[in-house]
């Protein structure tokens, strides 16, 4: 699952989730989970033993680390792109 498995490090926190299509915005949402499950064609994040929000990913993503700041990511796939951060 290429490097998505630096994520499980997350638990017990916060992440904001930006989703851009064509570099333009489409949602911003940011939510509380305890852990984050990997599967094969998602991201799952937990909360209170339920799924509260998943990311579905292409087999062709690119997950990439962001410099801008500590603890951010990003998913690509084809004109769809999801930031991933985790603040403090």
């Amino acid at each position: 699952m290429k490097t998505l498995h630096v994520l499980q490090r997350y638990e017990k926190r916060q992440v904001v989730l930006s989703v851009y299509t064509d570099d333009e915005l489409m949602s911003r949402d940011g939510f509380f989970f305890d852990q984050i499950g990997l599967n094969p064609d998602r991201i799952v994040f937990i909360h209170n033993n339920r799924t509260i929000n998943e990311i579905i990913i292409d087999p062709s993503f690119q997950f990439i680390q962001l410099l801008e700041f500590s603890h951010y990511y990003a998913i690509e796939q084809n004109r769809l792109r999801i930031e991933l951060y985790f603040p403090y």
